[in-house]
């Protein structure tokens, strides 16, 4: 079981506060049936009549919005932050 702390609860602030300011009618279907509804990806793009890359698209948006809001309220470790790598291999031959 896990425990209920003060970041559990920040989190629920942040998605309650998220949900709150959120005008998008889209954003708000990918919450109901992918996070909320525990849908597949697929499952939520036939509920919702948008292309996969358009869903995806604003999948991302949330889940970049949601980190950012976390890092404001400091529940994301700055050597976490440090850790991601911007590119998983290199793209090009810097080097020569």
């Amino acid at each position: 079981m896990i425990g209920i702390d003060e970041r559990i609860h920040t989190l629920l602030e942040i998605i309650d506060d998220f949900i709150l300011h959120e005008r998008s009618k889209e954003v708000m279907m990918i919450l109901t049936y992918h996070y909320f509804g525990k849908k597949t990806d697929v499952a939520t793009i036939k509920n919702m009549y948008v292309s996969p890359s358009t869903y995806y698209r604003i999948k991302e948006k949330i889940v970049n919005k949601l980190f950012n809001l976390c890092i404001s309220k400091k529940l994301v470790p700055y050597e976490l932050l440090l850790q991601d790598p911007i590119l998983q291999e290199n793209v090009c031959d810097c080097a020569g």
